[in-house]
């Protein structure tokens, strides 16, 4: 039937799959502005856990504005609290990926500061 209708199933993998990719870029992007804001005021950015600090409370209140953070959050904690044998395949918010992006948000102020010019290419999620 889907042939006769023209409904491949490669096209609908591929239309889940960017949908997929274009919402981890969204949460991600969030993410990245929490993280401007938080370092401009020179916030902590975890607290004991990795579920609190300022950075969670920011990035939970810019979910409320956003659907595709909220969502993430909601994937999130649907995966916590599943009986755990699945885990998330990238977590944008886990400590360690934080800690990435801030140190590649400290290259690109260094390399722009050093050369007067900086370009950076990002591709996949």
């Amino acid at each position: 039937m889907s042939w006769l209708y023209g409904n491949k199933i490669d096209k609908q993998l591929s239309a889940q799959h960017e949908a997929t990719v274009f919402s981890n870029r969204m949460a991600t992007f969030k993410a990245i502005k929490a993280l401007q804001w938080l370092a401009t005021e020179m916030c902590t950015i975890r607290g004991n856990q990795a579920n609190e600090g300022k950075f969670m409370s920011l990035y939970k209140l810019l979910a409320q504005y956003d659907p595709a953070a909220r969502a993430y959050l909601d994937r999130q904690n649907r995966v916590r609290s599943s009986d755990g044998a699945r885990k998330f395949d990238v977590n944008v918010l886990s400590p360690r990926n934080i800690c990435r992006l801030l140190n590649i948000m400290q290259q690109s102020v260094e390399a722009t500061r050093s050369q007067g010019v900086c370009s950076l290419i990002a591709d996949g999620t």
